[in-house]
């Protein structure tokens, strides 16, 4: 049971409007890594209820509480439902409204002004989340403005913290597991997640697992305060450079973890897909503002790494490794009706000769016990969580029309 041809004209007919939508949510700028910014992550949380309340969803705000070792409140999970026909098949639908921080935002404008240029839309969340958070609002719209019954039922859960780790969204899965029928879960048949990328910028793909990630912190102190280069500098044994030596151990500069990188495409792929990895995201120490030409040698430094699944120093320094969250590696069913479903829509939104590959990538995701599909939206180059992060207006269009597709595929699925 493929959609119905009205619903495919009503997305590309209201296609400045769905552009509407989606510079209305960039404009919130919800960064849920900034303290200063968490009313605004909240607030983002409000509105988004409140747009699914207008397109018929019944919502409710799920509060976390507070933020462990802060007096942050976390952003609410935001849970809606729409349908209750026990005679069709029930999806679970997953993204996240919060977004990475733009402070080298690299557009002609301001990040959180979403800036259409041609096909693209320049903008921060615009393709990591807020996009493909839209293109399920716009199929909503479609399906109550055409008074057409949703072939499936829907459950949605948007959060507000995906991009630091996701706090408080497992144990909340957990407990809604524990309670059964009584649990917000009860009678999901399958899950959607929209918050992936194509490999390529030319064909679609679909996403059957992710490698995880672990999160760490590493703190080295040295002196009780920062002391001078020129007076201590070969006295004393530097946090600096016991930690540059260290994270030199850690990973080899191509990226792999004590491995040397093979240029076979096979591999490379692999090294995308399956393979391990180590990534350096940054030191905090000295040089944390651009205050001038420093000789200190500072007295406590932190890095930050994470692994996508130590030598002895003999240093007098003071080593702490602490682990701050991260996700389980995953493999999913590809041969599952739910992505048989999602097959069938990609094929006929965007051609039978655009068959989508099916993927593993580094990434981590919730996940519950049901079959779990990655249904991606934007493109390869999209540059999520860079200084010019973009969704093509295209993608935006026909990745609404996949959504709504899949749901009529889904219907039709024999499970």
């Amino acid at each position: 049971m493929a959609a119905p041809p009205i619903f495919n004209q009503y997305v590309e007919n209201n296609s400045a409007a769905f552009v509407n939508r989606l510079k209305a949510a960039v404009a919130y700028k919800s960064v849920s890594g900034d303290p200063t910014l968490r009313p605004i992550v909240i607030e983002t949380g409000k509105w988004l209820k409140t747009q699914l309340e207008n397109l018929g969803v019944t919502v409710k705000l799920h509060d976390l509480g507070k933020q462990q070792d802060t007096d942050l409140q976390l952003p609410y999970l935001v849970l809606g439902s729409i349908g209750t026909d026990t005679s069709k098949k029930t999806v679970l639908v997953y993204g996240h409204y919060d977004v990475m921080p733009a402070t080298s935002w690299q557009g002609s404008g301001d990040p959180f002004i979403l800036d259409v240029q041609g096909d693209e839309m320049y903008g921060r969340g615009s393709t990591d989340d807020k996009g493909p958070v839209m293109g399920w609002l716009n199929v909503l719209e479609a399906h109550q403005k055409l008074e057409l019954p949703l072939p499936v039922n829907i459950r949605f859960l948007f959060e507000g913290m995906e991009e630091v780790g996701s706090p408080g969204l497992d144990q909340f899965i957990a407990d809604e597991v524990q309670k059964g029928a009584t649990g917000f879960f009860h009678g999901v048949d399958c899950v959607c997640i929209t918050d992936n990328y194509w490999l390529t910028t030319r064909r679609p793909v679909l996403t059957y697992g992710v490698r995880g990630i672990a999160y760490f912190t590493m703190d080295i102190t040295g002196a009780k305060e920062d002391l001078h280069s020129g007076l201590y500098g070969r006295m004393i044994h530097e946090p600096m450079t016991d930690m540059v030596k260290l994270l030199g151990k850690l990973v080899e500069t191509t990226g792999v973890i004590t491995v040397e990188l093979s240029e076979e495409p096979a591999d490379l792929l692999m090294g995308r897909m399956r393979f391990p990895s180590l990534s350096i995201h940054g030191i905090r120490g000295t040089f944390d503002t651009n205050d001038g030409l420093k000789t200190i040698i500072p007295a406590n430094i932190q890095a930050r790494f994470s692994l996508r699944l130590f030598e002895k120093l003999n240093s007098k320094n003071h080593m702490e490794v602490n682990y701050k969250g991260g996700g389980l590696p995953w493999v999913g069913n590809r041969n599952h009706w739910n992505y048989q479903a999602a097959d069938a829509a990609t094929k006929t939104v965007w051609g039978s000769s655009l068959y989508p590959n099916y993927v593993r990538e580094g990434g981590s995701i919730p996940k519950l016990d049901k079959n779990v599909l990655l249904l991606p939206m934007g493109q390869s180059n999209d540059g999520a969580h860079s200084a010019l992060e973009k969704l093509n207006v295209s993608n935006y269009i026909k990745g609404t029309t996949v959504f709504g597709e899949y749901l009529y595929q889904l219907a039709n699925a024999q499970t």
